[in-house]
């Protein structure tokens, strides 16, 4: 399905932009009343266009088409995710939380970025004092924006401040969280303009490892 140029694809962009463009349609229900219509729907055995509809006491409406799928894309991507086996964080995961945030209006990268920031001081201030080149505290607070972007569209409940100090047990991270490390640190260390020295991007992606760990384990339970 097409709306002008944009394909349609189902994907979840976080229950503050959702909670959004819902208010803007004409919901009547909070993303966490959604959520507990789709969880009763699934449990029911219901379709995502079975129980949508019931979202609405009129017809949803729009200020644009492009805002119409956008809703659309995220309401089912809510759906798909809220799903028992949804594997969310699949391969390639972080590099499309990555394009669709360089796609973002500045006003919508500003949102994104002042969401991490304001919820993350734990994070924020260790990498603050990180003795680091310019560089390497650009590459780290980049990387940790689209992992912190990509765990809280991934956890229908959302994200905790993230404890620093983290316990004896290191989970188990997605692969596709590493492999976005791991291709960032590769990127900042062979472009031929903007270089991390060898011993900077060990560092950094020793303390980008950490960031992942903290913030999956600041996942919230349903």
């Amino acid at each position: 399905m097409t709306i002008g140029s944009a394909p349609f694809q189902r994907q979840f962009e976080g229950r503050a932009l959702l909670e959004r463009l819902l208010q803007g349609a004409g919901c009547v229900f909070s993303v966490r009343e959604v959520e507990a219509h789709f969880r009763r729907a699934q449990a029911d055995g219901e379709s995502a266009s079975q129980v949508i509809p019931r979202l609405f006491n009129q017809e949803p409406r729009f200020s644009d088409p492009a805002t119409a799928q956008r809703m659309f894309q995220n309401l089912l991507g809510f759906w798909d995710s809220l799903q028992p086996n949804h594997d969310y964080f699949a391969s390639g995961c972080f590099d499309a939380v990555d394009a669709r945030y360089s796609a973002l209006s500045l006003k919508e990268g500003q949102r994104a970025l002042h969401s991490f920031e304001n919820t993350q001081d734990a994070l924020l201030n260790d990498l603050g004092e990180q003795e680091w080149s310019d560089l390497a505290l650009s590459v780290a607070h980049a990387v940790a924006l689209i992992l912190f972007i990509g765990i809280q569209e991934g956890t229908p409940a959302g994200l905790r401040s993230v404890s620093w100090k983290l316990s004896p047990e290191m989970p188990n991270l997605p692969q596709s969280m590493l492999d976005y490390i791991e291709q960032r640190i590769d990127l900042n260390s062979s472009s031929s303009s903007l270089v991390l020295s060898s011993q900077e991007a060990i560092k950094v992606k020793q303390w980008l490892c950490k960031c992942a760990r903290a913030l999956w384990n600041a996942r919230r339970s349903t």
